[in-house]
């Protein structure tokens, strides 16, 4: 299917975190810039990270679509040879700031989608303006670029309560509640599991945050914070979806 919008940007999906009613999908457009989008459809595309796609922009709206060959604007035995074999919907601008001609696409699509999901009552997608209006706690971790010598201050909503207010599912029976997982993964790909046990104030008490400022400046992008780990590698920089498990 060919689409007449021009504004078409080759790119690759770099990850796609499924939820259950959406998934956040990351397109790298080149130059630095990564597309955060959230769209319903993705198994009816057969999307998969390292599909070559195209980000269509036709103001007010953008989509993507898959590529069955070449990328927009290629040529193939002398032919154009980019298709778009399917295209979605993907979240407009926010009502009252429409995109402008010539503004960066990242303006016009949210730069913050956290997947909220698994086995809760009230599965939902985390914007940057619901993380703001969280209560925000601060604790101190140390830096992984200093060797461990400083220590640096995180703050952001604690993941406890995010998930208390989510309303966790628990099978029938004593305690279930402590078999509870969580599965954080971030847009790389790079996913942790955190328990309910370490998180319950009742039992290990961990404060793990979704950190949105380090040192009181604001971070480029979410990041999973796990406090009391002897090294970070419970870290989860670019957070893209929480599933409960």
């Amino acid at each position: 299917m060919k689409l007449s919008a021009r504004n078409q940007l080759p790119g690759e999906a770099v990850s796609v975190a499924r939820g259950q009613t959406t998934a956040c999908v990351h397109v790298d457009i080149g130059g630095g810039t990564i597309v955060h989008t959230a769209i319903e459809a993705v198994d009816d595309l057969d999307l998969q990270p390292g599909n070559a796609v195209a980000a269509v922009v036709r103001l007010p709206d953008v989509l993507v679509g898959t590529q069955i060959v070449g990328r927009p604007g290629a040529r193939s035995g002398g032919r154009a040879a980019a298709a778009l074999l399917a295209a979605l919907a993907l979240t407009a601008p926010a009502a009252g700031q429409p995109a402008l001609p010539g503004a960066p696409l990242a303006d016009a699509i949210p730069a913050v989608a956290i997947a909220l999901t698994g086995q809760i009552r009230t599965p939902r997608t985390l914007t940057l303006a619901a993380l703001q209006a969280m209560p925000s706690v601060t604790v101190e971790v140390l830096d992984p670029a200093s060797a461990g010598i400083r220590r640096i201050a995180m703050s952001g909503p604690a993941l406890w309560q995010l998930l208390q207010d989510a309303g966790p599912v628990d099978e029938p029976g004593r305690a279930t509640q402590y078999r509870h997982t969580v599965l954080a993964q971030g847009r790389n790909g790079h996913s942790v599991a955190v328990a309910f046990g370490e998180m319950d104030p009742y039992l290990g008490g961990k404060q793990v945050l979704i950190a949105l400022a380090q040192n009181g400046r604001p971070l480029a992008a979410p990041r999973l914070i796990v406090p009391g780990d002897a090294h970070a590698d419970r870290a989860v920089r670019d957070l893209v979806m929480i599933e409960v498990r």
